[in-house]
């Protein structure tokens, strides 16, 4: 009796584990500039995330004080345990980089997906700790610790693998295969995506994005819903995104398959501006978002950019947030009964 009590506790804190990093991959998507030669040579999309210009901004400020700082504190208040008492802002704070990236579009257990986090070696250090924890607590082999030719992997339910590599990184991935072919380029025993012409018809942009999301070759892949139909016709997206002079910005950039795709795409981006411009005229938050919004052409590329005051948007985010934060205690609050009031007779 007493085992099973334990295991379930177990597997609990290994779930609690496992949504803890991939939160941090996905809320913390991260890194210093982009460094191709760490990417697979048939990375088909790419995530990247630059979180030392993160921190340094506005956004990422407001984001780690009224995003992750906040959920750290739920956390902790809804159970009170080892995984819940680490330090996230400090562990967050020293994370340089995360870099996403597959060499297909399958998902689920076929997914083929590589997490790439870049550290402090403190902060390894600590994930480190947690692993030899959970080791310890292992009664039923969920989570497992081998050495496959000098290579370190850790293996949760057989769902989850993950490799400490040198420099600060390490790889997580839903496919063990993957996650080798992950640390074979890292060591230079596999190409990598600087010899790759993969992504490279794209406009260059500055290292000081925050945010960069690219793929190429998904419009047969993937589901793509009725509204965004027109990306059937591309052959790559590109989105990038930071804040500069107090100003968020963001870029699109779609390659079409021909000029007139290209023409089509162009019409579709303008005519949803005007759209907006004309039935939300009061808006002057959109009406200035619309103004903001430039719209390009180059050979075979459509680029669409535009910028919005950063003040602005985090007064919109705090709304939301608050406004989202008083549903949720609605919810967990316990209706109170009105109490019936007292006639006359009742007081005397």
């Amino acid at each position: 009796m007493k085992t099973e009590k334990i295991r379930p506790t177990l597997n609990m804190k290994l779930n609690l584990t496992l949504t803890a990093l991939l939160s941090i991959g996905a809320s913390a998507a991260i890194a210093g500039p982009l460094v191709k030669q760490n990417v697979d040579y048939d990375a088909k999309w790419l995530v990247h995330v630059d979180f030392d210009q993160f921190r340094d901004t506005k956004l990422g400020q407001f984001v780690m004080k009224e995003v992750i700082v906040k959920k750290a504190e739920e956390a902790k208040a809804k159970a009170n345990n080892f995984i819940t008492n680490l330090d996230v802002v400090r562990i967050v704070g020293q994370l340089h980089s995360v870099t996403a990236y597959g060499t297909g579009f399958d998902t689920g257990q076929k997914s083929n997906g590589v997490l790439m986090l870049q550290v402090e070696p403190e902060t390894r250090k600590i994930l480190e700790g947690v692993a030899a924890g959970l080791l310890l607590k292992d009664e039923d082999g969920s989570f497992t610790k081998t050495n496959e030719d000098g290579q370190l992997i850790y293996c949760l339910k057989n769902e989850l693998f993950a490799s400490p590599q040198d420099h600060g990184l390490i790889l997580f991935s839903k496919s063990k295969p993957k996650l080798k072919q992950a640390a074979a380029v890292l060591a230079g025993k596999s190409r990598n995506l600087v010899g790759s012409k993969a992504f490279t018809d794209f406009p260059p942009v500055t290292d000081s994005f925050i945010f960069m999301a690219v793929a190429e070759g998904f419009q047969d892949n993937l589901p793509i819903p009725p509204q965004a139909k027109v990306l059937r016709k591309a052959d790559g997206v590109r989105v990038v995104l930071g804040e500069s002079a107090d100003n968020v910005f963001a870029n699109v950039a779609v390659k079409a398959k021909d000029p007139e795709v290209l023409k089509e795409m162009q019409q579709v981006v303008e005519g949803m501006l005007a759209l907006a411009s004309l039935s939300q005229s009061e808006n002057k938050e959109l009406q200035q978002l619309v103004r903001s919004t430039k719209v390009e052409t180059l050979d075979k590329m459509l680029c669409v950019a535009t910028t919005f005051p950063t003040d602005a948007l985090l007064r919109r985010a705090g709304v939301m947030i608050a406004k989202k934060q008083e549903q949720q205690q609605a919810k967990e609050q316990p209706a109170v009964e009105a109490e019936p009031k007292s006639s006359a007779g009742d007081s005397k």
